[in-house]
């Protein structure tokens, strides 16, 4: 039977692991590349983050302006275990969103991803996120 009296004052201390590295390896599932985002990932990246669509889920707005956007992309690059994920067809990568670990303020990590909204269903968002806890 369970005593909640017994567990009110029982500390508990929880350890994750943390990543190896800010900047995770590239690494692929069966349809998928994820790799560090580069400079030239930009241009795609601000579309995917322009779309209200998109971001619905992520509690920010769309990033409409450029040097906003670009600071954001800068920014959560140096931050964010943080990776692109690119759609692989015939052996060409399209970008199609990024994905990553944020630890905010020494909390828990917590994990961020965006997919265009146009792969509904097709599990990249799943597949990233699985390949991308092997790696973690």
């Amino acid at each position: 039977m369970y005593n909640s009296a017994s567990t009110i004052d029982t500390p508990v201390k929880v350890k994750t692991a943390q990543p190896v590295s800010q900047e995770p390896p590239q690494f692929t599932s069966e349809r998928l590349l994820m790799r560090p985002l580069l400079n030239s990932d930009f241009y795609a990246w601000h579309k995917l983050w322009q779309e209200e669509d998109n971001i619905a889920n992520a509690g920010l707005e769309a990033m409409v302006h450029d040097n906003f956007a670009r600071i954001w992309f800068n920014q959560t690059r140096k931050e964010c275990a943080k990776v692109g994920i690119l759609r692989c067809t015939n052996g060409a990568g399209t970008f199609i969103g990024d994905g990553g670990m944020y630890q905010f303020l020494n909390q828990w990590p917590e994990v961020v991803y965006l997919v265009e909204k146009k792969y509904p269903g097709e599990g990249f968002s799943t597949k990233s996120l699985k390949a991308l806890m092997d790696v973690w």
